[in-house]
């Protein structure tokens, strides 16, 4: 069957039912796929539709470095090697994109430790939360390249790469070894579990191709907003929502905490736009002309006018910070 367009995808959301899963009460929300166009070279993607919700409900206590559910044992839902995201909708202020990465190991009956605090973007008792599981190089490539990226042999010679952040700034790169019949690390043909390669959705990719694919990604549409950490310098990240993103709906109520610039891109943070044909553009906001502008010369846009693909470069001019991406308001219709 071809494949489905991304100005197909939201039709599928909109018509898909609520479907009840085994061992918990979550439902999942609107489902569909996106086909994301992979060129010859370097590809900047995300992941914009998501694993199921495996278990919901509302916070009972709330710290610093964990968040409770007395009502839902969720360690029983989980394996301890596996990683997890877990989504609280906030209430004070309002959905405020509160987001934790954590291990199933991490994860005991109702109890959730987190590496963050929830508590500074807003958790607390009587919120509402879901937990999902974290895709994987397995379950977006295929475990034996079902996806049909150009494999290498025993050697990266020829092979698509697949760039995964490591979470310290960096990226670990592995390819599909046909000699092998795993996935590989490029940096010594090592074989890898690609069922234990987490990617998470908040996360971008990176994908090298040497000749152009089409790759499907299918699932769960997230419709609330997310906070995602953008450190100091490059930051490869998803733009999380599968359409209507827009410069504006994603990042307009991030401005309290982006780094702008005053006519000039001096100290400001920069997102660069992926474009048909591998080229960026670069938007940072100008506080002086209160309004998006083009990097290239600091002439003014319309944010709302600027479309998101699934990936995008962020460049943190300064200390890290939290940048809140904001769901297109209708996906609350949803």
């Amino acid at each position: 069957m071809k494949p489905k367009s991304i100005n197909t995808i939201m039709v599928a959301a909109l018509l898909a039912p609520g479907a009840l899963f085994a061992q918990t009460t979550a439902k999942t929300g609107p489902v569909g796929y996106e086909t994301v166009s992979l060129e010859a070279g370097f590809n900047y993607i995300g992941l914009r539709l998501h694993q199921p919700t495996l278990a919901a409900g509302a916070l009972d206590a709330v710290s610093s470095g964990s968040v409770t559910d007395n009502n839902v044992n969720i360690g029983a839902l989980v394996s301890s090697g596996k990683t997890y995201i877990v989504e609280v909708k906030t209430t004070s202020p309002a959905d405020s994109g509160a987001v934790a990465e954590v291990l199933g190991s991490a994860i005991t009956d109702g109890v959730i430790t987190t590496s963050n605090d929830l508590t500074a973007v807003g958790a607390a008792v009587g919120d509402t939360y879901i937990v999902r599981e974290s895709d994987t190089l397995a379950s977006v490539f295929g475990a034996t390249n079902s996806a049909g990226l150009a494999p290498g042999y025993v050697s990266t010679a020829g092979a698509d790469l697949v760039y995964v952040p490591d979470g310290l700034g960096g990226l670990t790169a592995y390819y599909y070894d046909a000699d092998q019949t795993s996935w590989a690390l490029a940096s010594d043909s090592s074989t890898v579990v690609a069922a234990n390669i987490p990617l998470v959705y908040l996360d971008g990719l990176v994908v090298f191709a040497n000749a152009p694919l089409d790759l499907v990604v299918d699932g769960e549409v997230k419709k609330s907003n997310v906070i995602q950490v953008a450190k100091p310098d490059f930051n490869y990240l998803s733009t999380i929502f599968p359409a209507g993103a827009t410069l504006s709906s994603a990042f307009d109520g991030a401005l309290s905490t982006i780094h702008p610039g005053y006519v000039s891109t001096a100290g400001a943070d920069l997102i660069y736009v992926p474009q048909t044909g591998g080229a960026l553009i670069a938007y940072y906001y100008d506080a002086d002309q209160t309004s998006w502008a083009l990097a290239s010369d600091s002439s003014t846009v319309v944010g709302s006018s600027v479309n998101l693909p699934s990936g995008i470069i962020y460049f943190n001019a300064a200390a890290e910070i939290n940048v809140k991406n904001s769901a297109p308001s209708y996906y609350s219709t949803l």
